[in-house]
């Protein structure tokens, strides 16, 4: 297969998820270079239906790391009770800044509009150095405690919190690049 290979290309094959991150603190510069990308993000009927919460407080991040630990324990999928069983596991991966994606409850679809951004704000990421992790086992807790974080993280009234993205500076080295399949490919003409 042949691809032209551009800077937008050079970045998405790249890009990997981030497990290990120094504990510098994000610099405001790079952040909202992420932040901005995600705000450019195309969403369903132009409803731009997210939110985003960046943590970098300790002791919430703690508490969301054990509780959904707590929750996936018995939660039938068995990647995330494993997970859930070990005690070293943190599901941010100790990294120093996680951001929140909220949707809009009254939005046409948030949850995509959320990914859409997500992804925009990975490769943004990437394209600057910086570490970044999507973490879906957080939707655990979200849907036990949707009250309490909506309180805990202060969302505007209408928000769900959806799922979670680590940022942080690279260390180490990351994951193997995929393999591409493309026998999930198919062309009708």
């Amino acid at each position: 297969m042949s691809e032209k290979l551009n800077e937008v290309m050079k970045v998405i094959k790249e890009r990997r998820s981030t497990r290990k991150y120094s504990k510098k603190a994000i610099n405001e510069e790079d952040l909202n270079t992420i932040i901005s990308a995600g705000l450019m993000a195309p969403s369903a009927h132009n409803n731009k239906g997210w939110h985003f919460t960046l943590v970098s407080n300790k002791e919430l991040l703690e508490k969301m790391n054990s509780e959904t630990k707590e929750i996936a324990k018995t939660c039938g999928d068995d990647l995330y009770e494993r997970w859930g069983n070990k005690e070293e596991f943190d599901i941010f991966y100790h990294a120093p800044t996680v951001l929140i994606l909220s949707g809009d409850d009254k939005a046409y679809n948030s949850y995509i509009d959320c990914a859409a951004a997500t992804e925009n704000m990975l490769l943004a990421a990437e394209s600057i150095g910086v570490g970044t992790c999507w973490i879906g086992v957080i939707e655990l807790l979200f849907r036990e405690k949707t009250k309490e974080y909506k309180e805990l993280l202060n969302l505007p009234e209408g928000y769900t919190p959806l799922f979670a993205m680590t940022i942080g500076y690279k260390e180490g080295n990351s994951a193997k690049p995929p393999k591409l399949d493309m026998s999930v490919v198919q062309y009708i003409r």
